[in-house]
């Protein structure tokens, strides 16, 4: 008879085990994200939440670099909204560019257009100022003194020294000096200055000390409040005097300044212009 073979036992299925084995790996794992998420979100975690997650293999090391991931995911997602509002963000913009693009299109055509215009009226301007201003100069350059004849020169001396010998430019000296000083004075508050101006005006025999007694014994030298203040007061109304004495007795000085002028404006008289014509140095018109 034929020896019969002997029956090997069957293997267990490795495999089924694994993907079992595998699929509550990945449950763990899922629900070790879950209890991160709602950490990450300010929730604390309790004892048997961080116990899960050692479990789950995820130890303080992780679980601490997992925290700030996922607080940069919810952060993320609060901007990025739901796929419904993303879908709806994107279909209004569709929209809106529709609509509206063709209108920016247009309104920026015609600004480019008015900033084209505005570039050039600027360079037109600046080089009509420049010119303006070129001229200008050369012509304020032709009345100076230097460029005079000599014979001009002379009687622009005269003129000046007439001017400055005449009565109303004595009085413009004088007034001017006055009222110089009156608004130092108005200005002074400091005792020791009040005191050295009064002791100035002793001399001009104007008492504003404070004295003692009928025998007018002066306190080692104070200011009288009282005499000050009306002294003062005087000033402030000398003040529109001398600007009256001022004003006419600069007029009577125009006359000066007229000749002045009109000799320092030799070189632009309409004689050398037209001379300065015909040599062709500038041209007619």
């Amino acid at each position: 008879m034929p020896t019969k073979k002997s029956e090997k036992p069957a293997l267990p299925n490795w495999q089924d085990e694994l993907s079992e084995e595998l699929a509550k790996q990945e449950q763990r794992s899922r629900a070790a994200m879950g209890i991160l998420l709602n950490a990450a979100d300010g929730s604390e975690l309790t004892a048997e939440e961080l116990a899960f997650l050692r479990a789950a293999g995820i130890d303080d090391s992780t679980r601490r670099r997992e925290l700030t991931k996922m607080q940069r995911v919810i952060a993320l997602y609060r901007s990025a909204g739901s796929s419904a509002q993303r879908k709806a963000a994107a279909d209004r913009l569709a929209s809106v560019e529709a609509d509206l693009g063709p209108i920016v299109a247009k309104a920026q055509a015609e600004i480019d257009r008015l900033q084209g215009e505005i570039l050039k009226a600027q360079r037109d301007l600046d080089a009509a100022r420049l010119e303006s201003d070129r001229r200008s100069s050369a012509a304020v350059a032709l009345t100076g003194e230097s460029l005079l004849p000599e014979f001009l020169r002379g009687e622009l001396s005269d003129i000046d020294k007439a001017k400055s010998s005449c009565d109303a430019s004595t009085v413009v000296r004088e007034t001017e000096t006055r009222l110089k000083m009156i608004g130092a004075v108005l200005k002074l508050s400091d005792a020791e200055q009040m005191k050295l101006h009064a002791q100035a005006q002793q001399t001009q025999g104007r008492d504003l000390f404070t004295r003692e007694g009928d025998g007018g014994k002066m306190i080692n030298p104070k200011v009288c409040p009282m005499k000050w203040a009306a002294y003062v007061g005087d000033l402030r109304a000398e003040v529109p005097v001398l600007e009256s004495q001022l004003s006419e007795a600069d007029k009577q000085l125009d006359c000066f300044r007229r000749e002045s002028a009109e000799l320092r404006e030799f070189w632009l008289s309409k004689e050398i212009e037209s001379q300065l014509q015909d040599l062709e140095v500038i041209a007619n018109g």
